[in-house]
């Protein structure tokens, strides 16, 4: 016999995605692990996953533009075991049943919620901006497809859209801009404090009766003129930010992911490279080929990759495209025959744009 708190069961309910099998099979496991009575905290504990409690409270941190609030509740979360895959696919869900009540739509058995819950769910949607809602949902699902096609860091990648969604001044996309603005027009936006007055001016002494009368004074000479302004020391612009050469490499991937979306024509000349050197805030990319390293080279291509490498690693850094990783290619020599090189050349142009050689009959 099984014993389970009806919590637990919406917390199980909502792990299987809908699914009575694996919601079965989930429910045997945790009663087996638990002794046979199941709580709340058996499934927290088993499946990674966060209290609905949580999910409501960081939505609101985040909505409210407290990103301090939002990653100190990330942190604690985190820390406590909690899975960061599943806090990301939880808050997906929350999301996406907010956007449905937006949207009009009717509350499902499959989501799992207690009446209390659902309440609470529908307050937050008639809070939330329905396009603030969506902008979380795309920064989310951005996010998953990093950590699933990119390698990328789970906890990094949630931690960047609390960051965006709780500071829209960091993303400086046009849906941020846009949630700049809605703040405002809410005004929810800061307002910065007026300068403070200037001091009153001291009133002038008042002469005593038993002091002599004052004298005629002397014509003024005309004031010595200002000296020039001196000019400002040209400055170089802001410092490149610290570049480190193992983070570069681990964050490598993740710009070669966000490309595959932004820029597909670029992607295919990304495929298989790899940082291999920082110095002076110029990152060296190796690169499978002599096209490859030409075509990335163009100033807009190269701006391009320079713009989604800033995104993610928080400053720019300039970029510079090699063939391999022990640097250039060595150039052709006289004594290679001109056939020789026209098949190398054909061979990286198929490999970079995935392409087949057709011949006439």
């Amino acid at each position: 016999e099984m014993d389970a708190a009806p919590a637990a069961l919406d917390l199980i309910a909502r792990a299987a995605d809908g699914s009575y099998r694996d919601a079965l099979g989930l429910l045997e496991q945790i009663a087996t692990f638990a002794g046979g009575r199941v709580e709340v905290a058996d499934v927290l504990d088993l499946l990674g996953a966060v209290d609905r409690e949580s999910i409501f409270e960081l939505v609101e941190l985040m909505a409210g533009g407290n990103a301090g609030g939002a990653f100190e509740l990330l942190e604690t979360t985190l820390d406590a075991g909690a899975d960061p895959e599943q806090l990301m696919r939880a808050l997906v869900s929350h999301l996406r049943f907010a956007c449905l009540l937006q949207q009009g739509a009717h509350p499902r058995d499959e989501w799992a919620l207690a009446p209390e819950e659902l309440d609470r769910l529908r307050a937050q949607a008639g809070q939330l901006p329905a396009a603030q809602v969506v902008r979380a949902l795309d920064l989310l699902a951005d996010a998953q497809v990093r950590i699933r096609h990119g390698g990328a860091d789970p906890r990094l990648q949630l931690e960047l859209a609390a960051a965006k969604l709780g500071r829209p001044a960091l993303d400086p996309g046009t849906a941020a801009l846009a949630a700049r603005l809605e703040r405002l027009e809410r005004g929810a936006g800061p307002v910065e404090a007026p300068p403070p007055p200037p001091p009153a001016a001291a009133p002038p002494p008042r002469p005593s009766q038993d002091a002599d009368p004052p004298r005629p004074a002397r014509a003024a000479s005309p004031p010595p003129a200002p000296p020039a302004p001196a000019e400002p020391a040209p400055t170089d612009g802001p410092a490149p930010p610290a570049a480190d050469l193992d983070h570069l490499e681990r964050l490598w991937p993740q710009v070669v992911a966000t490309l595959e979306h932004e820029a597909p024509h670029l992607h295919g000349f990304l495929t298989g490279s790899r940082v291999i050197g920082v110095e002076n805030g110029e990152i060296t990319v190796a690169v499978a080929g002599a096209v490859s390293a030409r075509m990335l080279g163009q100033p807009d291509d190269r701006r391009r990759v320079e713009g989604a490498l800033a995104a993610l690693a928080g400053g720019a850094f300039g970029l510079r495209f090699e063939v391999g990783a022990a640097g250039p290619a060595p150039a052709a020599t006289a004594a290679e025959p001109d056939e020789d090189r026209e098949r190398k050349l054909i061979a990286e142009i198929k490999s970079a744009f995935n392409a087949v050689e057709e011949r006439d009959a």
